[in-house]
């Protein structure tokens, strides 16, 4: 359940990894990188709604580098018709 103060609204780390299904060691590390934001209090990390919704609108530069550095022509092959293959 979120935490709500005032009109913020604060979800913990287990409440985000149930939510999201991803592990609590998965998003300590975004929170980490800076990839998402998040304050400590009693112990214990928040993020604001803000913040989630900062996260799933921002282009993640990093990784859209990392996948355009694998697969350099996919740029190229964007839009190209796919080859037929037979199967013999």
């Amino acid at each position: 359940m979120p935490v709500i103060i005032g009109d913020i609204k604060l979800f913990s780390l287990d409440d985000l990894s149930e939510t999201l299904g991803v592990t609590t060691v998965t998003l300590r590390g975004y929170i980490s990188k800076g990839k998402l934001k998040a304050r400590k209090m009693g112990g214990k990390f928040f993020v604001s709604e803000d913040a989630l919704r900062e996260y799933f609108t921002t282009i993640d530069e990093e990784n859209l580098s990392v996948r355009l550095q694998a697969d350099p022509e996919s740029k190229a092959r964007a839009g190209r018709p796919k080859k037929n293959k037979e199967v013999l």
